[in-house]
């Protein structure tokens, strides 16, 4: 009903799979109301469209995808700490319900304290964390309520031609 209700990231994900997803660049920053969408990105979202890869559920999982350089979206517990990243770029997530989705998978580095971290990006702006983006560590990969993680195996751009098959975009 255009207001942000929350969903589960796998029906997003079936979602895009099957109706598809408008170009970032004819969707307006912030508009979650599908009716605020223009004639242009109703029309261009059955070109782009999703193949679901594994279902993530733990650190190696994670892990593995982004060095198969996969698109990952998660779900994470964000608290109060959220907005306040240690030394290594790793915000303070909550415990508990997961209520927040992010998309991963754009490298992996080392803490200073030698473990990996996996870098994270937030749909808060380029203003929030550094520069939109931070890091994950492995004890925020939860086994919590509602914790969700699948990567994605490819992204299809069909041609203007909806008859034909999707092309795999390398």
């Amino acid at each position: 009903n255009g207001y942000d209700r929350g969903s589960m990231i796998l029906d997003a994900l079936e979602l895009m799979s099957s109706a598809g997803c408008a170009p970032e660049s004819l969707v307006k920053y912030g508009i979650i109301n599908p009716r605020q969408l223009t004639a242009e990105s109703h029309s261009a979202a059955p070109r782009y469209k999703i193949e679901i890869g594994n279902r993530i559920t733990n650190y190696l999982e994670l892990g593995t995808a982004v060095q198969r350089q996969q698109s990952v979206n998660l779900a994470v517990c964000v608290g109060n700490a959220f907005n306040n990243l240690n030394g290594d770029g790793v915000p303070g997530l909550g415990r508990g319900y997961c209520n927040h989705a992010v998309h991963v998978g754009m490298g992996m580095k080392r803490a200073k304290d030698g473990s990996w971290l996996v870098k994270m990006q937030n749909s808060w702006t380029t203003q929030w964390g550094q520069n939109g983006f931070c890091w994950l560590p492995a004890k925020y990969v939860p086994t919590a309520s509602a914790f969700e993680g699948y990567a994605i195996r490819a992204m299809f751009d069909e041609t203007a031609d909806i008859t034909r098959p999707p092309k795999l975009l390398a």
